[in-house]
């Protein structure tokens, strides 16, 4: 059996691209509509929007390889490219399946648990929650008009993070324990790998910086949009 070229796939990748994205555009008045929006679009601005949106996901990076440092030592460029994977699937995919396939990816790639994979990404996820609550509230004290039913959507939303870390704190602080609750669970052997990640993960100075990097991912996907719309 003849062998399929190494480049063919990529190459298929490519025109379906092309397929679609001339599928999209047709019909569209790009000559009336489109050419002159992008003629006054400053692209100074632009350029900061996109260097800013590319630059997130690169941090992204960076902070999985920070959290999972205790665990495994993590590929920076196969981490990054797990992510962008999964932000691309996300685009195609309902109900954020991108999110299990950069887990997916992760473990695969770099012979880690997928177990420890997924909670790696619900760290992840709790601080990035924490901090975009804390800034909503903080809006909501210069804003006024915002609907009161996400005010309160948001703070229920709070209490729900605040209990997930709790959970994280007192795993981490009460391993042992944690392992008894769990120890007649027929997925006991899999929840003690988690919780073993867990603790590892949890070291306060590991955390610290975690979320540091947090915080300036959420500022550049912040940066991200304030330019574009200054693009605009």
């Amino acid at each position: 059996m003849r062998k399929i070229p190494s480049w063919m796939p990529q190459a298929l990748g490519y025109v379906l691209s092309a397929a679609c994205l001339i599928w999209l555009l047709h019909g569209y008045p790009i000559k009336e509509q489109l050419l002159p929006a992008v003629r006054e679009l400053d692209w100074k601005w632009l350029i900061l929007g996109m260097a800013a949106d590319l630059g997130a996901y690169v941090i992204h990076g960076w902070r999985w390889k920070v959290l999972l440092g205790p665990v495994i030592r993590l590929r920076f460029w196969r981490t990054v490219q797990s992510i962008y994977i999964g932000l691309f699937a996300n685009e195609l995919l309902p109900f954020r399946s991108g999110e299990l396939i950069r887990c997916y990816l992760l473990a695969h790639w770099h012979d880690l648990r997928l177990s420890l994979s997924f909670a790696s990404a619900v760290v992840e996820r709790l601080i990035d929650g924490l901090l975009i609550v804390a800034a909503f509230l903080i809006t909501v004290g210069f804003v006024k008009g915002i609907p009161p039913d996400l005010v309160l959507f948001v703070e229920i939303l709070a209490v729900l993070l605040l209990i997930g870390v709790l959970l994280l704190v007192w795993i981490i602080l009460r391993k042992h324990e944690a392992h008894a609750v769990l120890r007649e669970s027929r997925w006991s052997a899999t929840l003690r790998h988690i919780i073993e990640g867990l603790h590892l993960m949890g070291d306060w100075r590991n955390l610290g910086i975690t979320f540091g990097i947090s915080l300036l991912y959420l500022v550049a996907q912040a940066v991200s949009l304030w330019a574009l719309m200054k693009a605009d």
